[in-house]
This record gives structure tokens, C-alpha cells and sequence, in this order.
């Protein structure tokens, strides 16, 4: 068994846009290729396509910086005119349970969504928040012999990795230099 969260789609056999097994990384999700795919997952879910659901995917799919279940509904509220903060609330818990958006934590303690592909998971840059996207990484051939004897049996894990992008780093490095 994989130690990725694995979704629901993907034990149905359906494909996410990346099936890259090897470790790699995405410098994003790009949005329409994250929307294309998710709108697929959810027709073949049984969940029903409302343009309120639509309306919610097309907005994380313009997102491209972390944002909060919060900070989408009241800027759609105003959009809405069917529907409720509940159904924004159960699709979004839809999304993250099948690997589509991912919680981050952030430096100042709170927590953010990011588009993500079922089986991937973050870096984070500390200074800016950019995210990036990695795969390929199966930690279960290194945390079950660790465990081993505990009785523990390794299902899925989470992996989020914090450092600094390019940019961040380099500005740091310059700060740093001339303190």
C-alpha cells in the first residue's frame, strides 16, 4: 500500500494529471489543469456538479496563493445566490478527503488551503508562503521498520517540508550580510 493519502479516486483505478512514481517536484498545481481534473473526480463521484460547486472550484483554481475556507466564502457570498456556507464547507472537505487541497500550516500559527494533487505534498517557503508541490516520496519502506514491534501498521502519512524559494533566500542571505 502506498503512504500517500490515497484518494478515493485513485483506488478506483482514475488517473490524476500526475502519475509520475519517481521523486519530483511541480513548482505549482497549475489551475485550469487542477480544474479539469477535479471537475472529472467529482462527476464521477456522487456528488452532484451545482453551480455553486462550480463557482467554488473555479475561484481555488484562480487562487494560486494559500487561502482560507473564510476568506472563499466571503468573497463569494456576494456571487451566490443558491447554496449555503455549509455546502461551500462540505465541498471543501470533499476536496482535501480526496487528496485535491491540501492544510498548511503557516508561520503565524493558523492554517491555509492549497490546490494539491492526491498523493503529493508541500513545500513551503517561510518567508514568502509560495508553495511548491512534491511526489515520488514513499516514507512507509522507512517509517515501518521503526516501528516495527510497536504493533503500529503505517497507512498514510503527511509531509509538509518549510525553508526558503530562491528569491527568499538570496534576499536573506542579503539581509544577513549587511546586519
Amino acid at each position: 500500500m502506498s503512504a500517500y493519502p490515497t484518494s478515493k479516486a485513485q483506488q478506483q483505478g482514475d488517473t490524476a494529471p500526475c502519475s509520475d512514481l519517481a521523486p519530483h517536484a511541480h513548482a505549482g498545481v497549475p489551475g485550469q489543469a487542477w480544474l479539469d481534473a477535479v471537475t472529472d473526480a467529482v462527476g464521477r463521484s456522487t456528488n452532484r456538479m451545482t453551480a455553486q460547486r462550480r463557482s467554488v472550484l473555479r475561484w481555488i483554481a484562480g487562487s494560486d496563493a494559500p487561502f482560507t475556507a473564510e476568506s472563499l466564502t466571503a468573497e463569494l457570498t456576494s456571487e451566490l445566490t443558491t447554496g449555503s456556507r455549509a455546502t461551500i464547507y462540505r465541498l471543501l472537505a470533499w476536496l482535501r478527503e480526496e487528496g485535491w487541497l491540501a492544510r498548511v500550516h503557516r508561520s503565524d500559527r493558523t492554517h491555509a488551503l492549497v490546490r494539491q494533487l492526491p498523493g503529493h505534498c508541500q513545500v513551503i517557503c517561510l518567508g514568502c508562503g509560495t508553495t511548491m508541490v512534491i511526489g515520488g516520496f514513499d516514507l512507509a519502506p522507512v517509517l515501518s521498520p521503526t516501528l516495527h514491534g510497536t504493533g503500529f501498521t503505517v497507512e498514510s502519512h503527511l509531509l509538509e517540508v518549510y525553508g526558503w524559494c530562491r528569491p527568499c533566500a538570496g534576499t536573506r542571505a542579503t539581509n544577513t550580510l549587511t546586519a
